[in-house]
């Protein structure tokens, strides 16, 4: 119906003649008709471009059995065509997903005339309402094809990520190693590493960008590929200490200049294999924590700023020392710190660890990474955490 014009009316069912005076009185509306009746064939267009369609129910055409009068109020409701059924026998069965109404043969012509008018009214409306709805349709479509298509990319650049990490973590003899990933998402803001430096020494690595998923996840590869070991001097390559490594990272994520002060905390560490001694470096990183073969948990503190804010020049700090047969040293995410801390003295800052962070740590370093992992399965949320998770431990066996 073009807007403005009065809606096109199409009749159906009776004979010409009971159709007549309906005829005249809906031109007296405004409403112009037109009429088929029971045995005259017709287009399916008709249905289309009417704007409602009306059915004159008599002895011959009765609401059950009868195929053409079924076919076209299904296909009226397919079109949504508001239809009115005059003569519909009480509780009669009409197709689903139209705008049906229903008048028992009893009811005078003003009274029809009365539910017309009414759907004249809401015929332009409802048209209106199907062409939004196919819109949002497309839309839809449009958007589940956009949203796939991002999925597909985010699990691709997921695998990629993970292609930066270590598919399995070295062991040794006087050091095991284990370590917990879980992404909040396909892409991840943390990465970690752990990889022989130099003739003796095991180096240890975990980092945390910014937030999480595509910007973070492409830092943190950044990150790892701009981590460097070793130099090579005039006789050959030695170790850089861990201090000079951290500052070297915030340096090179520095030059990026990058937006919305993006920021990077990171922690780093050799342990030489064959005196177990520890030199440690971090920049905004939580603290490591050191736990003694009695249980005893302490901090290996270590001052440190963010990495990668233009502008500021953080100083670090080198923690040194000396493992022992029993110990571990677990490096972890932010993530963690609500359930291994439960908070910290004003003027120490010594933290007060929880009862779960001092039960897990009775495990070994492997035991120690399946039950923080069994426990966050338990909790409520797991399918959908707020951070990403990440832990490495090494571990001095007893």
């Amino acid at each position: 119906m073009v807007s403005g014009s009065p809606p096109n009316v199409l009749l159906f069912g009776a004979t010409h003649a009971y159709s007549q005076e309906l005829h005249r009185l809906l031109g007296a509306r405004g409403l112009s008709s037109r009429f088929i009746d029971h045995e005259t064939s017709y287009d399916r267009d008709l249905v289309r471009y009417a704007d409602i369609l009306v059915c004159l129910l008599d002895h011959r055409t009765q609401m059950r059995g009868d195929k053409r009068l079924k076919a076209l109020l299904e296909y009226a409701a397919e079109n949504k065509t508001p239809s009115l059924i005059w003569g519909a026998p009480e509780e009669s069965e009409t197709p689903e997903g139209g705008l049906i109404d229903c008048l028992p043969p009893g009811v005078n012509l003003d009274e029809v005339i009365g539910r017309l008018s009414g759907l004249a009214r809401y015929a332009p409306v409802m048209k209106q309402m199907e062409k939004e709805l196919q819109r949002l349709q497309r839309l839809g479509k449009n958007l589940n094809r956009y949203f796939d298509e991002i999925d597909q990319e985010m699990r691709l650049a997921g695998r990629l990520q993970r292609d930066f990490l270590p598919r399995k973590l070295p062991q040794y003899p006087r050091l095991r190693f284990s370590q917990l990933y879980r992404p909040a998402v396909w892409v991840s803001g943390d990465i970690f590493d752990v990889f022989p430096a130099g003739e003796r020494q095991v180096a240890m690595f975990i980092a945390d960008a910014m937030g999480h998923g595509t910007a973070a996840g492409l830092l943190t590869m950044f990150l790892r590929r701009a981590l460097v070991p070793t130099r090579v001097n005039g006789v050959g390559a030695e170790l850089i200490p861990p201090v000079e490594v951290m500052q070297n990272l915030h340096e090179g994520l520095a030059r990026q200049d990058l937006p919305h002060a993006q920021f990077v905390t990171a922690a780093y560490a050799l342990i030489d294999m064959d005196t177990l001694d520890i030199r440690l470096s971090r920049g905004g990183h939580p603290h490591p924590l050191l736990v003694h073969a009695d249980g005893e948990i302490d901090e290996m503190r270590c001052e440190g700023g963010l990495l990668g804010i233009a502008g500021l020049e953080p100083a670090f700090e080198e923690y040194r020392g000396r493992l022992t047969p029993g110990d571990k040293v677990i490096f972890y995410t932010d993530g963690l710190e609500p359930l291994f801390i439960l908070d910290r003295d004003a003027d120490t800052e010594l933290a007060e660890y929880s009862d779960l962070l001092r039960d897990f740590v009775r495990h070994d370093a492997k035991g120690f990474t399946a039950a923080v992992g069994e426990y966050l399965d338990n909790e409520e949320g797991s399918l959908n955490p707020e951070d990403d998770i990440t832990i490495v431990v090494a571990e001095v066996p007893s």
